[in-house]
């Protein structure tokens, strides 16, 4: 059967299940010839040619519904009977490879490397899920369209094994920072430990938060559940805000819920738990403990005239600390202070009578103090490092 078409060309059909064939005149010929290029297919590129499509398949144990709403890719479940006579179904995704290779290092690397894969029409993934490999794709999708859905810390956690196998870098950013947020205080060591087999950036984020918020941890005794390696890595972290008083309980109430598999730790509590400093304190087990975040205050104007007095305060323990005297300075006010790399630097002021030209440098180390005479350029030094 001959139809005319408007454009001056002719389909020509058969039967049902004839592929139809489409004639053109000369005109229509030229015209078409002249027609621009086939658009490069992309992420955004809603339909898939010929040239640049593949097929994904993936196999486990069950048929899962159709999770993705993109119209970049489809799938198409088949049945499929090992040699076992274990009966499992064949997942095929028809995607587009600018679209995998633009989200997955994995397919990057496969598409554009030398393998004997690179250029087949068909990619099996036997150690991927069907579903959350779906999962994954519908939610880059939905992340390029800037309608990202909300998720669960456990859902993000178990996609992060796919995502994490395929490279897909935008995606784990994601998974990494749902997992951050929204994870709970209580499950916090738990995330913790599965990010160690999912995405070492994860872990590193996981125990930066477990050490900060310790005292949590401590005082709803989340760390007893620590491994001996976890309590002593985070005894032995500089940024565990404890006093050293709170290690003798912290270590015997572990040992007291681990008994099995404490010998570092009985070791620990043996050797370090009872030595004492000179002046009759009980030392670090591990480290000193230097609060990360203090405010310093040194001198001023009080009811009797210029101050002396240096003040630490401790942000996260709510407590002002009065240094030995060793610490203790001239009385001034209307002075500078710099604390830089553990060095306490004050210049210039006035102590009610005259105004000081000069600059103080304490050692919090050493408990040593220099001065420097003609405090106008060191003025300017002390602060540049200030602001460093």
């Amino acid at each position: 059967m001959v139809g005319e078409q408007e454009n001056g060309g002719s389909v020509t059909t058969g039967r049902q299940d004839c592929t139809p064939v489409i004639s053109l005149d000369h005109d229509a010929r030229c015209r078409a010839a002249a027609l621009p290029a086939e658009q490069e297919p992309g992420p955004s590129t809603p339909i898939i040619s010929t040239k640049d499509e593949v097929i994904v398949e993936t196999s486990d144990g069950g048929l899962v519904g159709n999770l993705c709403s993109s119209s970049n890719f489809h799938f198409i479940p088949l049945p499929f009977q090992r040699k076992e006579l274990i009966q499992i179904y064949l997942f095929q995704f028809l995607l587009s490879r600018c679209r995998l290779a633009s989200e997955s290092l994995f397919f990057r690397a496969l598409f554009h490397g030398s393998y004997l894969e690179s250029k087949s029409s068909r990619v099996r993934l036997t150690c991927v899920n069907s579903s959350d490999f779906r999962a994954c794709l519908s939610l880059t999708a939905h992340m390029y369209n800037g309608t990202t859905p909300k998720f669960s810390a456990e859902a993000a956690m178990n996609l992060m094994v796919t995502a994490s196998f395929l490279q897909m870098s935008t995606l784990m950013e994601e998974l990494i920072n749902t997992v951050v947020y929204c994870v709970h205080p209580s499950n916090r060591l738990a995330a913790y430990r599965k990010s160690l087999i999912r995405s070492a950036v994860l872990s590193e984020r996981l125990w930066t938060s477990i050490i900060k918020e310790f005292r949590l941890h401590l005082n709803n005794g989340d760390y007893e559940r620590m491994t001996e390696t976890e309590i002593l890595t985070a005894l032995a972290d500089e940024r565990l805000d404890i006093e050293c008083k709170e290690e003798e309980p912290l270590i015997n109430n572990w040992i007291a819920k681990n008994p099995k598999n404490n010998e570092r730790m009985m070791r620990l509590k043996s050797e370090n738990l009872k030595r004492r400093g000179t002046d009759g304190r009980l030392a670090a087990v591990v480290r000193d403990r230097v609060p990360r975040e203090i405010v310093l205050a040194i001198g001023g104007w009080s009811t009797g005239g210029p101050s002396d007095i240096v003040e630490v305060f401790n942000p996260r323990a709510h407590t002002w600390v009065v240094p030995e005297a060793a610490v203790r300075e001239i009385p001034r006010a209307y002075h500078g202070a710099v604390l830089c790399a553990e060095k306490m630097i004050i210049f210039g002021g006035f102590n009610g009578r005259e105004y000081f030209q000069h600059a103080k440098i304490f050692d919090l180390n050493k408990k040593v103090k220099k001065a420097y005479v003609s405090s106008s350029n060191l003025i300017t030094v002390a602060l540049r490092i200030g602001r460093r």
